[in-house]
């Protein structure tokens, strides 16, 4: 019998519990769960197994009858009453594991669920990918010492009263560009800021996909010092790197500000692609205020977290490469 919904009612039927339950009795018959758990954690696996339309409903089912019974178990000598009773189900540990996570996570798995090709292993990676969420988003409100690095995707990082992200992406990568205004879109405070690096070649397709999701602020000179740096594509020397500033409800806070920084040098020896702390430091000085959040979603070797720490702001970075992570980490703490 199933519901409005698509989904098994919980009926008061019992099934016979000797023996296994064959699959064709189950499609030929009414699906009913039955009140003896035994029976009932075989008929919902043996479902879950046998009819794929109906699999993660059973899965659900199946889990929520063995989350029930494991909260009865008790320990013994051996090992404890649910295990003892799980192998009388037929059902292994695993798969007992794989049915409890569902049930625990229903919601979790909507999306699989109304993906185009629905199943249990969908529903567990939709579980997987929602648990990783939660644990990026609950370490990210950490941000004091070496916890202030966090190592992943800025993509999957939720935050919010930012007050200034500050960050280098890959010049050659205008895509994370948008996905960091993106991001930075929901992260920032009214009238907070995001202030990129950027390169020339790519700047208009960067600038298209920035603009889809903040506030065009102004574009900041910062000279290369004793660096000609060929463009050979365009045959132009280039001397100087552009400081993209975007902001969210952007009424100006600042005091006035000059639009050319200082340089500082070439900075390479922690990161390939590292930058001076002299400009992070101005940067974050003129367009953060005083103990406010700063974010670098690419954090690299830390620079922007050890200008921020120096200034006294609160600092969280995000780092995808493991190695840089724990190399930011070290400095910044």
């Amino acid at each position: 019998m199933t519901c409005s919904s698509g989904e098994f009612c919980g009926s008061m039927a019992w099934f016979p519990t000797g023996g296994s339950l064959r699959s064709e009795s189950l499609l030929s018959g009414a699906m009913l769960s039955p009140r003896e758990p035994l029976a009932a954690a075989r008929h919902w696996h043996e479902l879950s197994v046998h009819h794929s339309a109906k699999s993660m409903d059973a899965a659900r089912h199946c889990g929520a009858v063995l989350v029930k019974q494991k909260r009865l178990s008790v320990k013994t000598r051996g090992g404890s009453t649910f295990a003892a009773w799980l192998r009388g189900t037929g059902i292994s540990r695993t798969q007992a594991e794989r049915y409890i996570l569902i049930a625990e996570n229903w919601d979790a798995t909507l999306p699989a669920r109304k993906s185009s090709q629905p199943s249990i292993e969908a529903c567990l990676r939709a579980i997987k990918e929602t648990k990783h969420r939660e644990v990026i988003a609950v370490r990210a409100k950490t941000v004091v010492g070496a916890d202030s690095i966090l190592e992943g995707d800025f993509r999957e990082v939720e935050l919010s009263d930012v007050d200034l992200v500050l960050s280098d992406p890959p010049y050659g990568s205008p895509e994370l560009y948008a996905d960091l205004a993106r991001c930075a879109a929901s992260w920032l405070r009214p009238g907070g800021l995001l202030a990129v690096y950027a390169g020339q070649y790519h700047l208009p397709t960067i600038m298209a996909g920035m603009c889809e999701h903040l506030q065009y602020v102004w574009t900041i000179h910062a000279p290369h010092v004793h660096a000609n740096q060929l463009v050979a594509v365009r045959r132009i020397f280039c001397r100087w790197k552009p400081i993209l500033l975007f902001g969210r409800d952007v009424k100006p806070w600042w005091d006035c500000a000059q639009d050319s920084i200082p340089s500082g040098g070439r900075a390479k020896d922690h990161h390939e692609w590292e930058q001076p702390v002299s400009e992070a430091t101005h940067l974050i000085s003129h367009f953060s205020p005083p103990g406010g959040l700063v974010v670098d979603p690419m954090a690299g070797s830390g620079t922007v977290g050890i200008a921020a720490r120096k200034l006294g702001r609160r600092f969280i970075g995000v780092e995808l490469d493991g190695n840089a992570a724990r190399m930011a980490r070290l400095r910044v703490a």
